[in-house]
């Protein structure tokens, strides 16, 4: 029994060598997050930092970024690319984000359905 105990314990060895391995890949988003997150933190920690067009340009690219990836770009992040084109008076661009988000979400149809009608009674 004695002669087994070096088997097993280089096997035991090896398996936390893998297991910490795995542990050291980083995880697979479903999303291409880009700079969305920060975009929002800075929004709200640091009102007027940046304006709605440099949000939007940074947003744009992420876009390019993520389809040059193949990833889908993450829950709300049209709709906030929408609200930064209202707050720039892209209306246009705004209502085609909002498009986006509700086809790419559809559980979020009511409330797109809502901010699509109020961006439409704003258009001049």
């Amino acid at each position: 029994m004695e002669r087994h105990w070096p088997v097993a314990r280089r096997l035991l060895l090896a398996c936390a060598a893998l297991s910490m391995g795995a542990c050291a890949t980083a995880p697979r988003t479903m999303y291409a997050w880009g700079s969305y997150e920060e975009l929002i933190y800075t929004a709200n920690v640091k009102p007027g930092s940046l304006t709605p067009e440099a949000q939007a340009d940074q947003l744009e690219n992420d876009r390019q970024v993520a389809e040059a990836a193949g990833k889908r770009l993450p829950p709300g992040w049209h709709a906030q690319l929408a609200s930064l084109y209202a707050e720039s008076g892209r209306v246009d661009l705004a209502e085609r984000e909002l498009l986006a988000e509700k086809a790419a979400f559809p559980e979020a149809t009511t409330l797109m359905d809502r901010l699509l009608a109020n961006l439409r009674k704003s258009k001049p």
